[in-house]
């Protein structure tokens, strides 16, 4: 709220714009995102095994994946399959 409020302050003022909806969420992301925590993310997916329930593992994935933008698809698969136990890569496979 305070953010919102001094930039909302700044704006009225003419010291900033956010003209776009693009604009905003950079802004928001500049202020609340920490700058190491998409690489930290990628380091945990990285990490990421199957070791309990297929289930487990597919949600703790895509939950991961989700806060990594611009993560394309290929990568994705491979980060997936690579993290599988042997037994459900090759059923994959």
């Amino acid at each position: 709220m305070l953010w919102w409020r001094r930039r909302n302050e700044a704006i009225e003022r003419g010291t900033h714009t956010l003209n776009t909806w693009e604009e905003f969420k950079a802004d928001l992301n500049r202020q609340f995102y920490p700058d190491n925590a998409i690489r930290d993310t990628q380091a945990k997916l990285r990490r990421l095994s199957h070791k309990g329930s297929l289930k487990e593992y597919v949600k703790e994935f895509t939950d991961t994946l989700l806060e990594i933008p611009n993560y394309t698809d290929e990568e994705a698969v491979f980060a997936f399959t690579d993290g599988l136990q042997l037994w459900a890569r090759l059923e994959l496979e």
